[in-house]
C-alpha cells in the first residue's frame, strides 16, 4: 500500500509504504509427498519527507522498519527458525552549486538478528554515508564520481545455515560469530549523447574489511559439496562500457548498432586468492531496427572462460549465445501494443554462468522460440 500526503511549509509530500507478505513453500519428493516447507512472514513500512525546492537545494528523509520470520521444516531446513528486525534512518540531498550537481546521504540502521532454537541473538549498528557530484566537460558530455563508507549486518543465512541446500545443490554451514561488513569505494561514470550516438564508460574500485562471502570448502556432506560462510578482507574492480550509434534510417525506423562489455576482478586480501564466482569478461554486441511499425534485434553475447579461480571451484568454458527478434505494432508505431517473436540460443550453445551454483549441473537452456503479446488500453 501506499499513499502520498501533501504538506506545507518547509516539505512538500509525506510518501508512505507499507507491505506485508506471508509465503509459504513446499519442496515435494518423487513420492508425492512433502519434504521441506519454507515459511516467511514479513512486513515493512517506510515515511518519507520530500522537501521543498529552496534554490536547488531539495531532499527526502525518511524511517524504515522491517521484521522477517523466516522458518523451514523438513529434511532440508538449511536454516532454523530466526527472527530480524531492522530500523533505519536515512536522508538524501541534493545542491545544485552552478554547473555542479552534488548529493550527500547517509542511513543509520540497527539490526537485530535472533534464533531462538540454537540460542543466538546478535544486535548491529551499522552506519553508511556517501558524497557525489557531476559536472559538464562538454555539449552532451557529462562526468559523475562518487565516494561511499557502507556497513551491512550480516543476514540470518549468513548466521544461521546449517545444512542442505536445494536450490544452489550445496551444503551450507553459517557462522554465527561474523562481524559488521565495512567498505569504502569510489565510481566515476563519463556519459555522453548526441545526435544518433550515445555512451557510457564506468569504473570503479572496492575496499572491504570483514568481507562476507561463500566458501567452497572442498569438502563433502550429504553427497554434497560444503559451502561455509568466511570472512575475511577484500578488494573489488572493475569497468563496464556501453554505446550505441545509428548506422542508418528509413522512413521513421532507425538502424542502431550496439555493444557492451563489462569485467570485474575481486581478490580476498592476505592470500586468499580470487573471491569464487566471480565472472569473467563479457562482451555483447548487436544490430537493431527501431521506432516505427517493425522492429528487431539481432544480438551476439560473448563469455570469455573462467580461468581465474578460487581454491575448489572448477572452471568454466567460454560460449558464444545468439538472440533474434522481430516485433510488429499493429495499430501503428505509437501505439503500445506490439507482438513479438524470439529465437534464444539460435544455435542451440551450451553455456554455464560462472557465478552460478548450478553450473555443473544445469547450463543454461538451449534454443527456444517465443512468441509474446503485450497489449495496453
Amino acid at each position: 500500500a501506499r499513499a502520498a500526503v501533501p504538506m506545507s511549509g518547509a516539505f512538500e509530500t509525506l510518501n508512505v509504504r507499507f507491505g506485508w507478505a506471508d509465503y509459504r513453500h513446499d519442496e515435494v519428493e518423487s513420492t508425492g509427498e512433502i519434504g521441506t516447507s519454507f515459511f516467511n512472514n514479513a512486513l515493512e513500512a517506510r515515511a518519507e519527507l520530500v522537501q521543498r525546492d529552496r534554490g536547488g537545494w531539495k531532499g527526502a528523509s525518511g524511517i524504515q522498519f522491517m521484521t522477517r520470520r523466516f522458518e523451514a521444516v523438513g529434511e532440508e531446513a538449511v536454516v532454523p527458525l530466526n527472527i530480524t528486525e531492522q530500523l533505519g534512518l536515512f536522508t538524501v540531498q541534493n545542491f545544485e552549486l552552478g554547473i555542479l550537481n552534488v548529493e550527500v546521504g547517509g542511513r543509520f540502521e540497527h539490526s537485530d538478528v535472533r534464533s531462538a532454537p540454537i540460542g543466538v541473538s546478535r544486535s548491529f549498528d551499522a552506519l553508511s554515508g556517501s558524497v557525489g557530484g557531476s559536472v559538464p566537460l562538454a555539449e552532451g558530455l557529462r562526468l559523475a564520481a562518487s565516494i561511499a563508507y557502507t556497513e551491512r549486518a550480516p543476514a540470518a543465512e549468513e548466521l544461521f545455515s546449517d545444512g542442505p541446500h536445494a536450490a544452489t545443490r550445496s551444503y551450507e554451514i553459517g557462522n554465527p560469530d561474523l562481524a559488521k561488513e565495512r567498505s569504502i569505494g569510489v565510481e566515476a561514470v563519463l556519459r555522453g549523447r548526441g545526435d544518433g550516438w550515445r555512451f557510457e564508460l564506468s569504473g570503479f574500485f572496492n575496499r572491504f574489511e570483514n568481507f562476507i562471502y561463500l566458501n567452497p570448502t572442498g569438502e563433502e556432506a550429504d553427497e554434497l559439496p560444503v559451502y561455509a560462510y568466511a570472512q575475511a578482507g577484500a578488494r573489488y574492480w572493475g569497468m563496464e562500457a556501453e554505446g550505441a550509434v545509428t548506422v542508418a534510417s528509413f522512413e521513421e525506423t532507425d538502424i542502431d548498432l550496439t555493444g557492451m562489455a563489462d569485467f570485474v576482478r575481486a581478490d580476498i586480501l592476505g592470500g586468499g586468492g580470487p573471491v569464487p564466482r566471480i565472472p569473467p569478461l563479457r562482451f555483447i554486441g548487436g544490430v537493431e531496427a527501431n521506432g516505427g511499425r517493425f522492429g528487431g534485434r539481432l544480438e551476439a553475447e560473448h563469455v570469455t572462460r573462467a580461468d581465474r579461480v578460487a581454491a575448489n571451484e572448477s572452471e568454466t568454458p567460454a560460449f558464444t549465445l545468439v538472440n533474434l527478434s522481430a516485433s510488429w505494432r499493429p495499430f501503428g508505431d505509437a501505439s503500445p501494443t506490439s507482438l513479438i517473436a524470439s529465437v534464444n540460443n539460435l544455435f542451440d550453445v551450451e553455456a554455464r554462468r560462472h557465478a552460478s551454483f548450478l553450473k555443473d549441473y544445469a547450463p543454461l537452456p538451449g534454443r527456444d522460440f517465443r512468441l509474446t503479446a503485450r497489449i495496453s488500453f
